[in-house]
């Protein structure tokens, strides 16, 4: 379940009519690739959904009509050659910020700011960005994590310890304060995105 947050991200985002699951899962089992659970729920939760990205929108799904950089009505899906694991593209975007869910419904991506435990995971996360930079009456702004005001805004946020359960996993932690947004990088322990406002 979404926090109320996400649920009102979500509201305020267009949607494309989704390709109905049915034909999801035929495009999948049309490259011989098993068909994982994870990926349909994800597809009917989330297929259709356009998020405002600076490099171009990304349309969020396995399956699309009218793709801007996928195949039409296909799937896109590799098997990893060492250990046999799945994967599927599961949005719409520039092959630069290619997101992909594993078959256990893991976002992976290059790098692990952009991976998470799951894609709702992964919806609060840019909820908390929307919530803090778009919504109307907000406007905080990006902060270098090396300057002196990151480094004096890193020490405040991990004194006041302000943690967003519902929008931090393995991969990252995020913290959401009265004037700030930040996210850590937990494999290095290093703060990788900073707003302020």
């Amino acid at each position: 379940m979404l926090s109320e947050r996400a649920e009102r991200y979500l509201a305020v985002l267009h949607r494309v009519r989704p390709v109905p699951v049915a034909d999801v899962e035929r495009a999948i089992r049309a490259h011989d690739a098993p068909c994982f659970e994870p990926w349909l729920e994800f597809h009917e939760r989330y297929g259709g959904y356009v998020e405002p990205r600076r490099g171009g929108d990304a349309t969020w799904g396995i399956v699309h009509d009218s793709p801007a950089w996928l195949a039409a009505g296909t799937a896109t899906i590799e098997e990893a050659p060492d250990d046999g694991d799945w994967f599927v593209r599961c949005v719409d975007v520039a092959p630069c910020a290619s997101l992909v869910l594993d078959q256990g419904g893991e976002v992976v991506a290059d790098r692990n700011i952009d991976s998470a435990a799951s894609f709702d995971v992964r919806v609060e996360r840019v909820a908390a960005l929307w919530w803090c930079t778009e919504r109307p009456g907000r406007s905080m702004r990006p902060k270098a994590v090396d300057g002196a005001t990151g480094v004096r805004l890193v020490e405040r946020v991990r004194d006041e310890d302000r943690i967003v359960p519902e929008a931090s996993d393995h991969y990252v932690t995020c913290y959401l304060g009265d004037d700030y947004l930040a996210f850590e990088d937990r494999a290095h322990r290093t703060f990788c995105r900073l707003w302020q406002g």
